[in-house]
């Protein structure tokens, strides 16, 4: 941020946003989006919006003056959507067995023009989540902006997966690295809800839960009698 000469504000952590705004939910970008967009717009914040929102993890690294050229390359006053594309080549439950999403690796970072969000916020007003999953938020968040009729610009060759020239963002570490594991490290969480309780959960308790070696949570938005949940 200072290399850049941008703003000390320029930068937000969304876990201290959850903790001033008492919200639980940012980690899902919608929720954040929504809030931060109405601050802004109704200029709660105390500064003007800013032309571009963009989203990195711990492990990402930027070069401030590479990423200003890779945004100035596109209208912000248009709803633009940037990131390094990838899309699943198999099904699984985390994407709701879809393969179609096509969505942005969200360790080399992506990026949101204000238009964007500003059309975010208003499809969230008039659509609100509801008790809606969340599960993957970087997949769910891509699939929310295409049904916008928004697609993923595919910048892989600025935001990369390894250093390299000519790169606005690279991953610089990724955050899990293998190492064994003991039963007591482990903790396997069932997520679900109560509409699937009598046909599902039982039949996995029986068939595994009960006597797995790791602890296993059933996660679900009601109470079930017939295992902890």
């Amino acid at each position: 941020v200072e290399k850049a000469g941008w703003p000390a504000g320029s930068v937000i952590g969304l876990p201290d946003a959850e903790r001033e705004a008492q919200h639980s939910g940012f980690w899902a970008y919608k929720p954040w989006l929504h809030h931060f967009e109405r601050q802004l717009s109704q200029g709660d914040a105390g500064r003007v919006p800013p032309d571009w929102v963009v989203f990195v993890e711990t492990s990402t690294a930027v070069d401030p003056q590479q990423l200003q050229q890779l945004l100035a390359q596109y209208d912000e006053k248009e709803p633009q959507y940037i990131g390094r594309a990838i899309k699943d080549e198999v099904s699984s439950i985390l994407h709701h067995y879809s393969t179609e999403t096509v969505y942005p690796l969200a360790h080399a970072g992506f990026a949101l023009s204000w238009a964007l969000v500003q059309r975010l916020a208003r499809h969230l007003e008039q659509h609100p989540l509801g008790q809606s999953q969340q599960i993957e938020p970087v997949w769910e968040l891509a699939k929310w902006i295409a049904g916008t009729g928004v697609e993923l610009s595919n910048r892989s060759d600025a935001l990369c997966s390894a250093p390299r020239a000519g790169c606005a963002t690279w991953v610089s570490h990724w955050p899990r690295a293998s190492r064994p594991l003991l039963a007591e490290d482990v903790v396997i969480a069932v997520k679900t809800v109560g509409h699937f309780h009598w046909s599902r959960i039982p039949i996995l308790h029986e068939a595994w839960g009960a006597g797995s070696s790791v602890e296993v949570l059933y996660l679900s938005n009601k109470a079930f009698s017939g295992v902890a949940t």
